[in-house]
């Protein structure tokens, strides 16, 4: 895995000059991830795992994000960019209940439909906005890996899949942060 951040107003920031108050404390820092998801390749079989990983460019995600210059409206405007290039589904039956490392639902007993579509493309808006001393309002939307979790230390109640399958499927939340 590898992080980087490049901060191309990093040598403005602290300092009381008027791009210093334009950009704010996160503003223009363009940041990426990149990781390879173990070294083994496991190959497509039908029986057991109907698409796997043929090679390490099917299970190495990356992440490009943004911060977004809000003079000073909000502490952080960031949007990010995500691509995973798996073709398997995005669900985690088989790792967390069979503890296979294989990203398939046909371990669940659940039907495998390959003509399901795999997003390759995930995008997030993040902002926030402290208010008080102790007290934020963090508001999210975009297109990610969310699943909806009824209960997960009972996994008859828990939700494997990702809720957000389709391209024009996206959501968002806002909540209140109290920090101690």
């Amino acid at each position: 895995m590898a992080h980087a951040t490049i901060d191309p107003f990093g040598m403005v920031r602290g300092t009381n000059s008027l791009l210093q108050s334009i950009v704010g404390e996160n503003g223009g820092k363009v940041y990426g991830e990149y990781a390879i998801i173990g070294l083994k390749n496991y190959p497509s079989n039908l029986s057991n795992n109907p698409r796997g990983y043929e090679n390490a460019g099917e299970r190495s995600p990356f992440m490009v994000g943004f911060n977004i210059p809000s003079w000073k409206i909000l502490d952080v405007c960031a949007l990010e960019f995500e691509r995973f290039p798996s073709y398997s589904p995005d669900n985690y039956f088989a790792t967390v209940i069979n503890g296979l490392p294989l990203p398939n639902a046909r371990n669940s007993g659940q039907q495998y439909d390959s003509s399901t579509y795999v997003p390759r493309w995930n995008w997030s808006l993040y902002m926030k906005k402290r208010l008080a001393k102790k007290f934020s309002v963090v508001c999210q939307m975009g297109r990610d890996h969310q699943r909806w979790e009824m209960n997960p230390s009972q996994p008859v109640f828990y939700d494997f899949e990702a809720a957000m399958v389709k391209p024009d499927e996206w959501g968002w939340h806002v909540m209140g942060v109290f920090n101690f």
